[in-house]
């Protein structure tokens, strides 16, 4: 009789006691997977990856206006995201959320993203006049 025969009583019952480490292994990986996921994709992330889709729907456009925006749009939310979470699987989640963004999500999100750059554009400005205030 060798050690494992002993431990588990004969080596179909080893095999068994593997299989169900194995898938406690398994689930418990999966489990640390899912938070570690939730973690970076947090509120503003996805709100984030939300204006990028909308910055590339608008830079498709033959509105040159609209594709400018569009580009812009793209490239500041992909700014803060990758700012918030360099980790992240941006194509993945970008895709995700163009995916299932409805009509009317699309609509709001044209909202509120259209407003938070403009936000940032009236910073932008001011602090391009005091620049030059500075430099007098």
């Amino acid at each position: 009789m060798n050690w494992h025969t002993q431990a588990y009583g004969s080596k179909r019952r080893l095999s068994e006691t593997c299989v169900v480490y194995r898938l406690l292994l398994t689930l418990l990986f999966v489990m640390l997977g899912r938070a570690a996921v939730a973690e970076t994709l947090d509120e503003a992330t996805v709100a984030d990856a939300q204006c990028v889709v909308v910055g590339v729907r608008f830079s498709s456009m033959s509105d040159q206006s609209k594709r400018s925006s569009g580009q812009i749009l793209m490239i500041y939310f992909l700014g803060r995201i990758e700012g918030r979470s360099p980790k992240v699987a941006l194509e993945a989640l970008v895709e995700h959320e163009a995916n299932k963004m409805t009509a009317s999500k699309f609509e709001e999100s044209v909202r509120r993203c259209g407003t938070e750059l403009t936000v940032q554009g009236e910073k932008i400005s001011r602090i391009g006049k005091n620049l030059g205030t500075f430099a007098k």
